[in-house]
């Protein structure tokens, strides 16, 4: 009853370029920030540098929503992060 994915693409706020996109945006699957978190991610968790990846050539399927505090490493009030 567990389930993973290969990389995230949580976007952080104050990032250049930004990755925090609209909801226009969102809605209608120009999602250039959610691409320039999952590119920035690719590099963190599976060591892909960003110049072997283009932006225009990830496709955006859907937004999904979840939320997985690490209670056990970090407390009952343990915060969102990476």
């Amino acid at each position: 009853n567990v389930w993973t994915n290969t990389c995230c693409s949580h976007p952080l706020h104050g990032m250049e370029p930004s990755e925090v996109d609209t909801p226009e945006q969102i809605a209608s699957g120009s999602v250039q920030g959610a691409k320039a978190a999952a590119i920035r991610k690719l590099g963190h968790e599976l060591g892909i540098p960003a110049s072997q990846l283009e932006l225009q050539k990830f496709q955006f399927l859907t937004r999904l929503h979840y939320w997985a505090a690490d209670t056990v490493t970090h407390g009952p009030a343990s915060p969102w992060g990476e």
